[in-house]
């Protein structure tokens, strides 16, 4: 498996994630490649990846903040964007009040769930257990 960067730069995100997908089943299909190492590479590719991205950014932002237009590269474009403000909810005392509110009642839906029994709160009141709203999933897990 050699996949060289100029190709990676002329494929768009659509035709890379194709390529990405049929070299990952050539890869078991073909057996010639061991999936565990090439998995391993990979990982590794996305940390040493964001980390050049990280690294890059900066430089980049500021020539693309000099062209009102962004840039434009290999069929891709830069440009500079907002996220917009977050506001600071928390500043609100009724907002703060209830969110508390929230957080304490969480608590206690957690601690009925884990309950085999009829759980009852300080008051006295009966909780009901409630459902999974989406259950755990079993993950990978590669550290280096």
């Amino acid at each position: 498996m050699k996949l060289e960067l100029k190709l990676i730069n002329e494929q768009s995100k659509k035709e890379l994630i194709a390529t990405a997908t049929k070299e990952a089943s050539n890869i078991i299909d073909g057996g010639m490649v061991d999936a565990s190492y090439t998995l391993l590479t990979a990982k590794k590719l996305v940390e040493y990846a964001g980390a050049l991205i990280k690294g890059l950014e900066s430089s980049v932002r500021a020539e693309v903040g000099r062209n009102a237009e962004g840039l434009a590269i290999s069929g891709a474009h830069f440009t500079i964007g907002s996220t917009g403000d977050r506001l600071d909810y928390m500043q609100d005392d009724e907002y703060a009040r209830l969110h508390s509110k929230l957080k304490d009642r969480e608590a206690i839906l957690k601690v009925a769930y884990k309950m085999k029994e009829v759980f009852y709160d300080s008051d006295g009141i009966e909780i009901k257990r409630i459902g999974i709203k989406s259950p755990s999933k079993e993950t990978l897990k590669v550290t280096f």
